[in-house]
Order: structure tokens, then sequence, then C-alpha cells
């Protein structure tokens, strides 16, 4: 009987990270396909504008975020079975998400109108946020929290795929970066809407005015998960950013076309990691043998794809950046010889920090890692940026993140856990 019940578990995870592995092909490959057009039709600057103006974005992002993907999936993942709690967690993060998002408006308003670098393209912006807007309100923590991927990867890919022949239908020259930036915005409004829609129908999930009771337990839940997010984003989207304010948008365009690059690569693992993370959350409480296996398989895969990738990344980026990016983009190829070794090291310091820091209940913990690996980031980066640009960024990169891999193995060894070793001691 447990074999079975064992069966099950498994065909279910294997089926959530087939569902993930197809939205993070609409969240990576589409745009991998666009890209090439992109990065030559828009040129390096109105490129780097635009994600320069993404990047911004995506620190309003963290604040909406508040880290409930984490938190809410593993709360969803053990109350799945009743409805009546799960109304009333989702009817609380929405709350809480809507409070968030307002006050976030606030701000960036201010931000806009009364700092030249941002009213100079205000307009921009401004279209700029519904991205905010749509982020704020997918429910990819309930679809993860019960398991049914599926249905969020219908709704992404969906998307993806019309945003992907829109953009060579109404990206035609480098002056449609207004229209790109507004696609972005309305395929994000469109995955939310449609998906939010279809969770209150499907699953009969009604909206009650949260209990402060609840707001506050789950802010309480969030808290340490949420500022880790502030770190990572002051290691990772900062980068971009910072890199912007201390060069040009040309120089951002070099590197975030690179990181894109990355950024795919990269996403090869996310399927594996997110489908994960509920599974681990409940083998942690009931059998953390079970757990440490399951560790020791992922780490496997993650060194016997990453590590060959990666260096084929380094030996022939000169060949990956003309033939994706083109000749304009040539300064790019040192910065992505940079990030070869990234998607590997990032992989796994992410099962060692949130597949089981997190689900052991070390969040202070690694909290405290990933803020101090941001002022390392920050600190790097005002050193090498105005020495060597884009590629003093992603240098920046790179030894933050190793970093931040060393500690949490470390951190780990201290509690007798080796995620490439299948014994808990």
């Amino acid at each position: 009987m447990r074999e079975k019940i064992n069966q099950f578990k498994r065909n279910i995870l294997i089926k959530n990270i087939a569902s993930l592995s197809i939205l993070q092909i609409s969240n990576y490959i589409f745009p991998l396909i666009t890209l090439p057009y992109l990065v030559r039709v828009l040129g390096p600057e109105k490129y780097g504008l635009v994600n320069f103006a993404i990047a911004f974005m995506a620190y309003f992002n963290i604040i909406t975020d508040f880290g409930f993907n984490l938190s809410v999936t593993r709360e969803i993942s053990l109350y799945r079975t009743n409805n009546e709690k799960i109304s009333s967690i989702v009817s609380t993060i929405l709350f809480i998400k809507l409070f968030l998002l307002v006050i976030c408006f606030s701000i960036f308003f201010i931000l806009i109108i009364l700092i030249p670098i941002f009213y100079k393209y205000f307009f921009l912006y401004l279209l700029a946020f519904t991205i905010v807007i749509g982020n704020s309100f997918i429910p990819l923590w309930f679809f993860q929290g019960i398991e049914e991927m599926k249905y969020i990867t219908y709704f992404n890919f969906a998307g993806k795929f019309v945003y992907t022949i829109l953009v060579f239908v109404l990206i035609q020259k480098s002056d449609d970066f207004l229209k790109y930036i507004g696609l972005n915005g309305i395929l994000m409004l469109s995955i939310s809407i449609s998906s939010l829609l279809f969770i209150f129908i499907k699953f009969k999930i009604k909206l009650i005015f949260p209990p402060k009771n609840e707001i506050l337990h789950q802010i309480n839940e969030g808290k340490h998960i949420f500022f880790s997010n502030i770190g990572i984003s002051l290691y990772t989207n900062s980068t971009t950013f910072i890199l912007g304010l201390l060069t040009n948008n040309e120089i951002v365009g070099y590197f975030a076309a690179a990181n894109k690059i990355k950024n795919a690569v990269q996403s090869i693992y996310s399927p594996f990691s997110q489908a994960v993370y509920p599974r681990l959350a409940k083998l942690f409480n009931q059998y953390k043998t079970e757990a440490i296996d399951l560790l020791k398989k992922m780490s496997f895969w993650v060194l016997i794809i990453g590590i060959p990738v990666s260096i084929l990344i380094l030996v022939f980026s000169k060949e990956i950046i003309i033939l994706i990016l083109g000749y304009k983009y040539l300064a790019s190829i040192s910065v992505l010889r940079l990030m070869a070794f990234l998607p590997v090291i990032i992989a796994i310091s992410n099962l060692g920090g949130i597949q089981v820091m997190l689900n052991i209940g070390e969040k202070k913990q690694f909290m405290n890692i990933i803020l101090t690996a941001a002022i390392l980031n920050l600190t790097l980066l005002f050193v090498f940026i105005p020495f060597y640009n884009a590629d003093g960024a992603a240098f920046s990169m790179l030894i933050t993140e190793i970093f931040v891999t060393m500690v949490i193995l470390i951190n780990l060894k201290k509690k007798n856990i080796n995620i490439f070793k299948s014994e808990y001691v």
C-alpha cells in the first residue's frame, strides 16, 4: 500500500515537473525566440532602456510578492483539502497584495515625477508599471501549493504564444520600444485575470474579508522570505539597475542581452525546483531521509547537466552571441563568458537554500546569508562597473553567487546535512 502511495506521489511530481518545464519554455524560450529579432530592431540603446525600466519595476514586484510565492505555497500544500481554509488564505493574500500595490504605485509615481532620468521617459515607466500590476495577482503560489501546475501552464503558454506573434507584428523599428513594454504589461494582466477567474470557478474559492489575525499570520510567515528576496534582488536585479545608473543604456543593452541567454539556460532547473518545493515541505515534516534522498537525485542531475552546458557556453560564447544577438553585440561576448557557470552555481545554492533551509525552518539564517551577499554585491558593483562596465557587473554577479553557494553549503554542513549525500545524520 505504501508503495502505491509513493508511486502516486511520484506521478504527481513528474506531471508537475512536466508542466513547469512547459511553463519555463514559455517564460524563457519564447523570449529567446524573440530576442534575436528585438535586439536587432530596437538596437543596444533602446533595448537597454527597456531592460533598465523592467529592472526598476522588479523592485516593486518584490514588495507586492512579499515572499508569498514560497511561504503561501507551503501553507496551501498543507491545507489543500480544506476549502474554507484555502479560501481564507487566498482572500488574505489578494487583500495584502492590493494594499501593497497601492503603496508601490504611490512611491513609483512620486519617483518618476521628481527624478529626471525617469521623467524623461515618463510614459515608458507608466506603461512598465502594468507589469507590476499583472505580476502581483498571478496566483502561481496557489497552483504550486495544490500541485496542479498544468492549469497556470495553459494560461502562461497561451499568453506567451500570442505575445511572441505580436512582437514580430507590432515591433518594426527602434521607436516601437513603447509598444514592446506595453505588450509585456498586457501579457501579465491577461495571465493574472484569467488565472484568478479560473481558480474562483474551478476550485470554488470564495472571496471573504480577511480577519486581522490571518493577515498578521501571513505577513509574519512571509517576512523572512521577503527580506531574503530583497537581498536576492540587490545582487541580481540591481546589477542591471545600477549598471544603468553608472553607465548608459547601450552598455545595459550589452549586459541585458547576455543575461537573457544565461537566464534561458538557468530555466532548465526551475521546473524541478518549483515542483519539488511543496513536496519537500511535506517530506521534511514526515520523512527527512526521503527528503535528502530526493535532493541527492536533484543535485546529481544539476551537476551532470550543468557542468557540460557551462563549458560549452564558455568555449562558444563568441559564436552564441553572433548567432543570437548579431555583430552589434560583440561587447556581450566577455559578459557571457563570465556568466557561463552561473546557472549551475545558482542551481546548487537553490537546492541548499530554498529547498532545504526554508523547509527546515532556517528562514532567518537564509535571510542573513542573502542580505550579506547583497551588501557584498553592491560594494563590488560600485568598485568594478566604473572600470569594466558590463564586464564588471557580470564579474560582481559571479563572485556574489559563489559566495552565497559556499556559505549555504557550510551552514548546512554544520547541521549535518549534505545535499550530495543521501544520509540525514
